[in-house]
């Protein structure tokens, strides 16, 4: 874990992400304090996934190297034993499955490494998401199916042609580049530990599900930080695609089936990973099972806060902590369950920002830009 979040540190354009108070809303919803971590420019690629992805790439083609590929010059990265290798083998190819924000950063890694990329896309990824990842030069390949789906091709398709699959969802037999990912977003609790008042540490932490890795790492990271003191953990599924809280509800990792079909499309998964699985199945208090109008709502808060709090702009993923949080507290019931009242330090994460800006106008009523305009006066 440190080994990675000092490998991170040192990434050139590398910056702690802000930790936002938002007051008036936290009064508002009847809790003591609300922050929100904001992943919406993290490396310019707008998703915690630029934490995850380029640091199990960057493994991947120091593994290469130190097993005698011939390298391409004029590229560094650095070691674990804090040499270099020149970087990369220029016939090193790495491939994934995404719903958009995971094969960005693949792709973004692959690109700032010369490596190439090949990147499976599901039925349900937006077009804007599509173009995003083709900005860093990936080859890009459409599977007719879901993401479950699109992740089995890229896998056969690696066997076949002697691709490097980078991962954070592990199954059988592929477990080791996923814990890698899972390692990068640790980096997101050592920022948290400094930038969070000691006096005033949550109680209750919201975390976005998907195939459980985030979740998993953000689990491990409070485990190693505050120990029996951790928050409250809540994670959140939308409807369509709720395979960690079927899994646990089954005693064992079980796959929910369908298009997976939400706005949420970072969560568009039905399947938990491997190694994210003892830690989801120990370390969550209370899931969230989410319809999509949540989500949306959470958006339009976010976008139109009360005077004195920040703008937010967060995606449709993104902003379903704060959808989750809004469907806990609608009624005396659900909040009691999830033990939050005026004594409550809540926090959330905005994993992702506008990633598909016109999604995002439609959704809220202004573009982007514009939120970020009026919220800076």
């Amino acid at each position: 874990m440190a080994q990675a979040q000092r490998t991170i540190a040192a990434w050139p354009g590398y910056q702690v992400t802000p930790l936002h108070r938002l007051d008036r809303l936290a009064k508002r919803l009847g809790l003591n304090s609300l922050l929100v971590k904001a992943e919406t420019d993290r490396l310019g690629l707008d998703s915690f996934k630029a934490l995850g992805a380029p640091y199990a790439v960057e493994q991947v083609v120091l593994g290469e190297a130190s097993r005698g590929r011939r390298v391409t010059p004029g590229i560094s990265v650095t070691a674990p034993h804090g040499g270099t290798h020149d970087a990369a083998p220029p016939r090193i190819t790495v491939t994934c499955a995404t719903d958009g924000n995971h094969g960005r950063a693949v792709a973004w890694a692959a690109q700032r490494l010369e490596v190439d990329a090949v990147i499976y896309v599901s039925r349900m990824v937006s077009k804007a998401r599509i173009a995003a990842i083709a900005r860093h030069g990936a080859q890009i390949v459409e599977v007719d199916g879901n993401y479950d789906e699109a992740v089995a091709c890229a896998q056969t398709d690696a066997d076949r042609f002697g691709r490097h699959v980078v991962s954070d969802f592990g199954y059988a037999g592929y477990e080791d580049v996923p814990r890698l990912c899972m390692l990068g977003y640790t980096m997101l609790v050592r920022e948290l530990v400094g930038q969070l008042d000691p006096a005033e540490p949550p109680t209750h932490i919201v975390i976005q599900g998907g195939c459980g890795a985030f979740a998993a790492a953000v689990i491990a990271g409070l485990w190693r930080e505050w120990g029996a003191s951790r928050p409250s953990v809540i994670v959140l599924e939308p409807i369509a695609a709720a395979g960690l809280y079927e899994s646990v509800r089954a005693g064992r990792p079980v796959s929910v089936s369908g298009d997976h079909d939400t706005v949420m499309g970072g969560l568009a998964c039905g399947t938990v990973s491997m190694p994210a699985w003892p830690l989801i199945r120990d370390g969550v208090d209370l899931f969230v099972v989410l319809p999509d109008r949540y989500a949306l709502e959470a958006m339009r808060v976010y976008a139109s806060p009360i005077e004195g709090d920040p703008a937010i702009v967060a995606g449709e993923t993104g902003a379903s902590g704060l959808g989750a949080l809004l469907a806990l507290l609608e009624n005396r019931e659900t909040r009691l369950a999830a033990n939050l009242d005026e004594h409550s330090h809540v926090l959330l994460f905005v994993c992702e920002g506008a990633t598909d800006p016109a999604a995002y106008r439609r959704h809220v009523g202004s573009s982007p830009d514009q939120i970020l305009r009026l919220s800076k006066g």
